[in-house]
């Protein structure tokens, strides 16, 4: 039993007593067994509360653990992580042969045990840098792929990544690209388009 339980029975208990108390009829054997009725009552009623909010604790955490699961069945599912992007330019026009910070953060809607890695295609060729580091390309089915491994800028609580790289683009025009983050369990994309400019 839980010392609240045993608290709210004491007070209980005690009004009942104290009310018979100060209204002097402690020497009637009907008005005793009144008494002792009301306090089983009160520990009656107070022990179905105790199940009760036990029962909804059980029942959240069950509902919690169900929503979870269906969340992560799907692995292309776009509500289990949500990926956007950020270019850093202020504003600004994006100009060829300029190196742009892109930040990429992520967001789940549950735990992951690992981050998930990034990988970038687009339809023309550019340049990758990670901490200064030149990123190789492969290029498949058209398009220039780019594997992202060392990324990862910062976390939190397994829920929450933030990506940052920089990105040089070598000519005009518009550049569609796609960002893809897959832990290994579960797979986000999104696709959109940059336009660069000569100047």
């Amino acid at each position: 039993m839980q010392l609240t339980t045993v608290i709210n029975i004491l007070i209980t208990s005690a009004l009942v007593v104290l009310g018979s108390v100060l209204g002097g009829h402690f020497d009637k054997p009907l008005h005793l067994f009144w008494l002792s009725i009301l306090i089983i009552y009160a520990v009656i009623i107070q022990v179905q509360y105790n199940k009760l909010c036990s029962q909804e604790l059980d029942l959240k955490a069950e509902r919690d653990k169900i929503s979870a699961f269906f969340l992560t069945k799907s692995t292309n599912s776009n509500n289990v992580l949500q990926c956007s992007f950020y270019p850093r330019n202020n504003g600004a026009r994006i100009v060829k042969n300029t190196r742009v910070v892109i930040d990429v953060y992520i967001s789940s809607a549950t735990n992951l045990p690992n981050a998930p890695e990034l990988k970038i295609n687009t339809n023309k060729e550019c340049k990758v840098f990670i901490n200064n580091q030149q990123i190789s390309t492969n290029m498949y089915a058209g398009k220039y792929n780019f594997y992202l491994r060392q990324s990862l800028n910062s976390s939190w609580e397994d829920k929450y990544f933030r990506y940052s790289f920089e990105i040089e683009f070598e000519r005009d025009g518009d550049y569609l690209f796609n960002i893809e983050a897959n832990n290994g369990q579960i797979l986000t994309e999104v696709s959109n388009s940059l336009r660069v400019v000569n100047t």
